[in-house]
């Protein structure tokens, strides 16, 4: 879903707006793969990650309320996709185009905070915004937060699609949101729309899983081994230019050589493998 078209919407499946090397919650992923039990994110993680959430949370609050002053404030968040998120929402509340198109630099992974002069005309668009008069809005809830973190993050995967490095370490962002759930039905959440963005049979077959669990105590320990896995595969990832998805190179991984340079200098890809075959159908970039 488009982000610009998504923040003006809400509802608990909603994709309020449609993230990863420049994600400000830059937490590692420790562990390797393979038997035994997996291991399970550090309190230093959970925390970083639950920070995210929770400011997230009180940015979409803000604008819920249509509190003009308050959202804007969030422009100067540590976290790219804090910023993207109110800009996307403020615009839907009205604020002009010239000064949204200041701030779009500053809402992309890597980006740094806005200046003075990109956010000026946005604290006085603010200072006397009225708003609609509508009543309260309801609660925003982790896991409202927590679908627009995974939308966004999914719409940078399918925009650099065509950058492997970036795509792979955007997956490795959404893994590293997994610590920031709160309850089990916000780390299946989570998890199911990581796995939506790799070659979910390969994970599942590494992972000794014949499905998703869905026992809350076996998902967590899903959770933690998907973690690890990422971790120990993060080099023999690569991105199909036509699909949002990033798939294992096992020739890679069985050489120890980063994919990226196996393909280069060692066994190039063929016409009809990896990121050159046709891309499955329903996963074409649109």
């Amino acid at each position: 879903m488009n982000a610009d078209r998504a923040g003006a919407t809400r509802g608990r499946g909603r994709a309020a707006a449609g993230f990863a090397a420049g994600l400000a919650v830059a937490w590692t992923l420790l562990g390797g793969s393979g038997g035994g039990m997996a291991r399970a994110a550090s309190p230093e993680e959970q925390a970083k990650a639950r920070d995210l959430v929770a400011r997230t949370v009180k940015a979409f609050e803000a604008t819920e309320r249509e509190d003009a002053p308050g959202a804007v404030a969030f422009l100067q968040d540590a976290s790219w996709i804090v910023r993207r998120f109110v800009s996307i929402r403020l615009r839907a509340l009205g604020l002009p185009d010239e000064a949204y198109e200041k701030l779009e630099e500053f809402g992309r992974p890597g980006s740094g905070q806005p200046p003075a002069t990109a956010t000026a005309a946005c604290q006085k668009w603010a200072a006397g915004f009225k708003g609609s008069g509508a009543g309260a809005p309801p609660p925003t809830t982790t896991l409202d937060a927590l679908t627009v973190i995974t939308s966004m993050v999914e719409e940078e995967i399918r925009r650099h699609a065509r950058q492997p490095g970036v795509a792979r370490d955007m997956v490795g962002a959404l893994v590293g949101i997994l610590p920031g759930c709160g309850t089990p039905e916000e780390r299946d959440w989570v998890a199911r729309r990581t796995l939506a963005r790799l070659d979910k049979a390969t994970v599942l077959a590494e992972l000794k899983l014949p499905q998703w669990p869905a026992e809350p105590k076996q998902a967590a320990e899903a959770c933690n081994a998907l973690a690890d896995w990422y971790q120990a595969n993060r080099d023999y990832l690569y991105a199909h230019p036509g699909e949002g998805r990033v798939y294992l190179d096992d020739q890679a991984r069985a050489h120890k050589i980063p994919s990226d340079v196996f393909r280069k200098v060692n066994q190039p890809w063929g016409a009809d493998e990896g990121p050159n075959r046709a891309p499955a159908r329903d996963e074409t970039i649109r």
